[in-house]
């Protein structure tokens, strides 16, 4: 990657983090703006929006058009069986760790702010930075990382130490998102294998 290309990749990264995490910053009364989500909506909604803002800002501000970067069904209906056996096979494998380390699983009826949070809003607006902007302008291991370091940092916003377990289980996770991106040529696609796997923890967990 040219010096330039990553300076832009860096500042995309910091960007976005920084943006995923402003209500921390921000002071409600004796709180915080991301407390005060948490005990209304449950979720960062408005973290999750800034990531459709810095997607439909960057978009509008370069030459390429919504659908270079993945916004489309590309080949996913004739790749269908593929990302159906993908999809399957990760959805069974997260289960079958859950029930390795708990010895049993718990079927949960979510509420509706975590259904429609994690099926949709942050799904869809991950992908559409990772697999959408970064895949498309970097390539697939630097998505790869920057997903990754997402989910390790989280946790150092709430004053906690980088998580490399985070780090770690996201980077296969990304890896596969990018193999459906890469496969599919649709961010769509990748945003519902994405969004299955949120909610399915939130159905299914380890008892």
């Amino acid at each position: 990657m040219k010096i330039g290309k990553a300076i832009s990749y860096a500042a995309l990264l910091i960007v976005v983090n920084s943006l995923i995490a402003l209500p921390v910053w921000i002071p409600i009364g004796n709180s915080t703006l991301m407390n005060w989500q948490r005990e209304h909506l449950e979720w960062n909604y408005i973290g999750a929006g800034f990531l459709y803002m810095v997607f439909l800002l960057y978009s509008a501000g370069s030459r390429q058009r919504i659908a270079d970067y993945g916004v489309k069904l590309g080949s996913w209906r004739k790749e269908i069986r593929w990302f159906a056996i993908v999809t399957g096979f990760l959805l069974i494998m997260a289960r079958i760790m859950d029930y390795a380390a708990a010895g049993k699983l718990v079927i949960l009826v979510p509420a509706l702010s975590t259904t429609i949070f994690q099926l949709i809003v942050i799904s869809l607006g991950e992908e559409l930075i990772y697999r959408g902007i970064i895949q498309t302008n970097y390539g697939l291991w630097p998505a790869v990382f920057a997903f990754a370091f997402t989910h390790g940092i989280g946790p150092v916003f709430s004053g906690m130490p980088f998580s490399l377990e985070l780090f770690s289980f996201a980077a296969i996770l990304g890896l596969l998102f990018g193999l459906i991106r890469n496969k599919t040529d649709s961010v769509l696609a990748c945003a519902l294998c994405h969004g299955l796997y949120n909610i399915l923890n939130h159905i299914v967990v380890a008892g």
